[in-house]
């Protein structure tokens, strides 16, 4: 019994088909190019004329709250001030999306990264907004992989930003950045490739942590664990590690034990 399409029955009966197949494909690769094209055209509206326009709704309130106080309630201060922190959210949302969407812009010739180079930029950074709240750093000698810098910046960046929002309150933030090697066929994930040797790096925190069952639900875009307005966000930050992590043709993982912090483990392919 024969399954899926027919057999060509002749030569021509064989380039007939290939030629429809090629038009198919033709017709896939324009559809592709104009989503494409308008995912630009939306990050363009997005990341300048939307941002534009919320950060004008919330002047003009402070102006209104700045100028007109005396003929304002104690409850329409209340209501503009809420207003103004929507407005807040949504341009957070806003920009969440516009780095989401164009994370592919930045990726042009993957190179050879120093992965403690990345890290310890990244930490520098992070360190003049931390407010004098002191995070606690542990690292391991990371390797050398391919890829592409200001990405892999961008994820180190979202796994740590991870770890000191959800860290416990009673405790300072301690972080501990590993690196082992495995080979795919020793990995139990789906994207793990058999003979592919990978550098797995795990940034293991003492906070919040989360349940098991939620391992995969915290990659979803816009997804949220926690009750609405306890921690500051938009749900996109490991979304965007997520696809990171494919771009570089690895993975990401997260396990966690409520009250008792979390492991985020990315997974590099490692050439020759």
């Amino acid at each position: 019994m024969s399954h899926g399409l027919p057999v060509p029955q002749g030569p021509q009966e064989l380039l007939d088909r290939i030629s429809s197949l090629n038009l198919e494909l033709v017709k896939r690769n324009r559809q592709l190019e104009s989503l494409k094209n308008e995912l630009k055209t939306f990050t363009s509206i997005a990341a300048n004329d939307y941002k534009e326009t919320l950060r004008k709704l919330y002047t003009g309130m402070e102006y209104i709250v700045n100028n007109d106080a005396k003929n304002l309630s104690n409850e329409g201060k209340a209501n503009v001030r809420r207003a103004q922190s929507a407005i807040q959210k949504l341009k957070l949302l806003t920009e969440d999306i516009v780095s989401y969407s164009s994370l592919q812009n930045h990726a042009s010739q993957s190179e050879r990264v120093d992965l403690n180079e990345i890290l310890i930029s990244v930490r520098k950074d992070q360190e003049k907004s931390l407010n004098g709240f002191q995070l606690q750093m542990e690292l391991d000698n990371l390797p050398i992989v391919n890829g592409y810098p200001r990405l892999i910046a961008v994820l180190f960046s979202h796994l740590l930003d991870n770890a000191i929002k959800f860290r416990k309150e009673e405790s300072g933030g301690n972080i501990t950045v590993t690196v082992k090697y495995k080979t795919g066929n020793l990995v139990n994930h789906p994207s793990a490739l058999p003979g592919i040797k990978y550098a797995i790096i795990s940034f293991n925190d003492n906070g919040v942590g989360f349940e098991a069952d939620n391992a995969e639900h915290i990659f979803i875009i816009f997804s949220k664990l926690h009750e609405k307005g306890k921690y500051k966000g938009s749900g996109v930050g490991l979304a965007i590690c997520k696809k990171i992590m494919e771009m570089h043709e690895g993975f990401i993982t997260g396990e966690g034990v409520p009250g008792d912090g979390a492991v985020f483990s990315c997974y590099f392919p490692l050439g020759d």
